[in-house]
């Protein structure tokens, strides 16, 4: 291993921001689809090569879900309904973690976001 390859992975670890992702949507009835959140914008900061990333549920048991992710291996996924979603939800809210792995030098990071899913019915 050269001098710059290690010092390259030594101290620190990468810093991880995104925000949460959320979709609402409407409609004249009580359940409906409402499509795909937005993505959370995951930017990675400290490290020196290109990343990977994982994400995985931390809790939360939405009344009409799991939801499911698009990707549990990128980036920037959005999450969907697994089904209709009604407007009498208990709960719409799940917590996911991303962990993301600098590739070049092995440093890792992560945080949390929420993600939630609503339908209101306008009637």
């Amino acid at each position: 291993m050269g001098i710059l390859q290690a010092l390259a992975g030594v101290g620190g670890s990468l810093q991880v921001n995104a925000s949460n992702a959320t979709k609402n949507n409407s409609g004249f009835i009580g359940c409906g689809h409402p499509g795909s959140t937005n993505t959370p914008g995951t930017a990675v900061q400290g490290g020196i090569g290109t990343n990977t990333f994982l994400w995985t549920r931390v809790s939360g048991t939405p009344t009409y879900g799991p939801w499911k992710c698009s990707d549990v291996t990128a980036q920037n996924p959005t999450w969907r309904a697994p089904g209709p979603v009604c407007d009498n939800a208990d709960s719409a809210t799940e917590i996911w973690k991303v962990v993301a792995t600098d590739n070049a030098n092995g440093k890792i990071g992560d945080t949390q976001i929420n993600v939630t899913i609503l339908w209101t019915d306008l009637r």
